[in-house]
């Protein structure tokens, strides 16, 4: 605050410059109009433009951190271009005891830059970020309340925060892939209390025995149940099916049957994806500080994505909604 010409926008534009943030300067004078209407609406596209430019300062993560993209791969975020279909989760809370589902966004910036960076080391893996990058996670208090953005500089040593176990996809068509493509189906009830699942159809003998072996072997839980059927036979029909969520993904992502990957892009491209289970966290050991370093400045679609299995936020300013003469009709949140 000062009379013209002390240098208070030059100040506001340095600071902006050094902290590589955008800048746009206005003074009252450019929203008065001749008619009723046009101010209000050049204050409209001023916060449009303004939304748009702080969406591609995104939040950042190194090269070589690992990115889930719609095709349940872990894809490096170097190698992410705009357009690339990605998998994040609901950016706010959805309601009381309601949890937040998985969606796809786009990406919309992949742009590289170097950065102050932080490692935040949890008992079930560790991920390099920027100081202000955003993870998904519970208060101090433990498994109660609402989840909250945290920056991975304040995240605490017991703090629990929202993981995915990433897992590593098989090459070439496996035995597993043809028989999951043959004999399995994908189970989502859409809110009738079915989970996302895999289920397995086969009558007992070698070829179901191979079909439990296989899933043992890669570490699958599963459970059993004998199948009804109308036609009399000496033979058993058995179910397998993959319990839960998290297991439903990586056996998608690790083993990739071909038709039960594209039924599960459709139910994710539906208006109920799946939600995030609630038992998928892990816990805050440390953070430390490391050298700057090279990053990847990542913005998506739905301002969310998950980065070596830490449920993360594009780290911007965002606006519900803004009425014509400024006032807020929505929530105004750093995330």
């Amino acid at each position: 605050e000062g009379p013209p010409g002390t240098g208070k926008t030059l100040l506001a534009q340095c600071l902006a410059t050094d902290s590589k943030s955008a800048f746009f300067g206005c003074s009252g004078t450019d929203f008065q109009a001749m008619f009723i209407g046009v101010g209000p609406m050049k204050v409209m596209r001023m916060y449009a433009k303004a939304r748009a430019a702080a969406r591609q300062y995104g939040s950042c993560t190194t090269p070589e951190t690992k990115i889930l993209t719609s095709d349940f791969r872990w894809t490096r975020a170097d190698e992410l271009k705009v357009g690339d279909e990605i998998i994040g989760l609901d950016e706010g809370s959805p309601g009381l005891h309601k949890k937040r589902r998985l969606r796809l966004g786009l990406v919309e910036s992949a742009s590289p830059d170097q950065e102050k960076l932080v490692i935040v080391i949890t008992d079930k893996g560790k991920v390099t970020v920027t100081p202000n990058h955003p993870l998904l996670s519970h208060s101090l208090r433990g498994l109660r309340g609402t989840l909250y953005w945290t920056e991975a500089k304040d995240l605490m040593p017991g703090q629990l925060v929202k993981f995915i176990e990433p897992w590593t996809s098989e090459d070439g068509d496996s035995w597993l892939a043809g028989f999951l493509d043959g004999e399995g189906s994908v189970a989502w009830g859409r809110g009738l209390g079915r989970a996302f699942e895999i289920d397995l159809a086969q009558n007992e003998g070698s070829t179901l025995d191979r079909a439990r072996r296989e899933l043992d072997k890669r570490n699958f839980n599963y459970s059993e149940y004998k199948m009804r059927t109308k036609y009399l036979t000496d033979k058993q029909c058995m179910n397998v099916r993959v319990n839960g969520m998290i297991q439903t993904l990586r056996l998608l992502g690790q083993v990739r049957p071909t038709r039960l990957l594209n039924r599960a892009i459709e139910i994710f491209r539906s208006g109920t994806p799946p939600a995030l289970p609630h038992g998928t966290w892990a816990s805050v050991l440390e953070v430390t500080e490391e050298q700057p370093g090279d990053i990847i400045r990542l913005q998506t679609s739905i301002r969310t994505y998950i980065a070596d299995g830490f449920i993360s936020h594009n780290s911007v300013v965002f606006i519900d909604e803004i009425d014509a003469i400024g006032g807020n009709r929505g929530n105004v949140s750093r995330n």
